[in-house]
């Protein structure tokens, strides 16, 4: 009760100032930089839309063309990379893209290109060499941090310590029962010190439960096996039947055989999708023992589009099995929801609205709070002792 009502008398709450003040000084530049190119990759598919529409504008017509064909030209214009996959093969006004890849020596993924193609013609649209142009440079540092591999994991690493920052932050914010109204508004009029101060415990209250749902999120995608742990303990799954769900069957390897028709899987793959699903992309074998994998999904709301697929011989064609999410265990459910909540597709243009405004948050909570920090290295300039306590906030009002 005391926290409740006067937050101010826990000796506790300066330890979460300290924690708040060096991780937002340690993270606050990467914050920013991550907010903001986060902000300008919302809209990338529209942007691209607009600017290049010879290459991802489509018109649906009644026929659709035969993957096959687009994988032989694909091949024959790229003889030294891996046919990655079909990506879009359920859009009616977009292009559908073919990835290709190659390895490097570290085994990771390289040279990436996207060829777009028109789905009911079959038509070559343009090849797109992934991570070029300012969206592709955009999209390499907020998901690598130019550094590859690395560089997903270094963003986990980071986007815990967004959420420690954001957790701090609530409770530095918490004025007591009776002045919480009060915490959660800017006095414009007051002097500049204050209207910083204000704002900065405003946007903070505002926006921390959604940085803390984007550091969680995040930091799925460098580190998923912690995150799927912790999933897995908090829906009483056991780690066993995550497993079980999670492995993808094997083809039974053919020494020289020839891989079997793309297009069948996917006709054969559409046929046993549940009812409401249409196949949105095909996984590519890449490996002798890798498979076909037909993913289909349920139009409409993104965030309960569900999916579901089948898994086919690379070699004969056989149906090794089938999967929907909706019979997965719960921890494997709530993980297929990182994607739309991350990248703001949860909700359609209006979510992707939102979250292009939630990422000029960290940039406001950067420059607001480093404001606060850099007023109070006064004294110290000055010869007098620097204040290390929560009360260097309160003094800028």
């Amino acid at each position: 009760m005391g926290f409740w009502r006067k937050p101010r008398e826990e000796r506790w709450r300066g330890w979460a100032f300290q924690v708040h003040l060096w991780t937002g000084l340690i993270i606050g530049v990467w914050a920013v930089l991550i907010g903001l190119s986060g902000s300008a990759l919302v809209f990338k598919e529209e942007i691209e839309l607009a600017l290049e529409p010879e290459v991802f504008a489509v018109e649906p017509e009644p026929d659709r063309a035969s993957l096959d064909i687009i994988l032989e030209e694909a091949r024959r214009r790229f003889p030294k990379h891996q046919m990655g996959g079909f990506i879009g093969l359920d859009r009616e006004h977009e292009s559908a893209y073919l990835w290709v890849t190659q390895l490097d020596e570290n085994g990771d993924l390289t040279n990436r290109y996207n060829i777009h193609f028109n789905q009911y013609t079959g038509e070559l649209l343009g090849e797109k060499k992934r991570y070029t142009g300012v969206l592709g440079f955009l999209e390499d540092f907020h998901f690598f941090l130019l550094l590859g591999r690395k560089g997903i994991q270094v963003n986990a690493v980071f986007g815990f310590a967004l959420l420690a920052m954001c957790l701090s932050g609530l409770v530095i914010w918490w004025p007591g029962v009776a002045k919480w109204k009060e915490a959660a508004r800017v006095k414009w009029g007051a002097r500049w010190k204050r209207v910083n101060f204000d704002l900065h415990r405003a946007v903070g209250f505002y926006t921390a439960g959604l940085l803390t749902v984007m550091a969680v999120t995040g930091s799925y995608f460098g580190l998923p096996q912690v995150l799927l742990g912790a999933l897995t303990a908090a829906t009483g799954a056991s780690v066993e039947e995550v497993r079980a769900a999670r492995k993808f069957p094997t083809s039974t390897v053919v020494e020289d055989g020839a891989a079997f028709s793309a297009q069948t899987v996917y006709e054969r793959g559409e046929a046993l999708l549940p009812a409401g699903f249409v196949v949105d992309g095909i996984i590519l074998p890449r490996t002798p023992e890798a498979v076909f994998n037909v993913r289909g999904k349920r139009p409409g709301n993104p965030l309960l589009a569900s999916y579901a697929g089948s898994y086919f011989d690379q070699y004969s064609g056989e149906l090794l099995g089938a999967v929907d999410s909706r019979e997965q265990p719960l921890a494997l459910q709530a993980a297929s929801l990182v994607g739309p909540i991350h990248f703001g597709t949860w909700g359609g243009v209006w979510s992707k609205a939102l979250w292009l405004l939630l990422g000029l948050a960290p940039g406001t909570l950067f420059l607001t709070g480093f404001a606060m920090w850099w007023n109070r290295l006064a004294p110290k300039r000055k010869g007098s002792a620097l204040p290390t306590g929560p009360g260097i906030w309160a003094r800028d009002r």
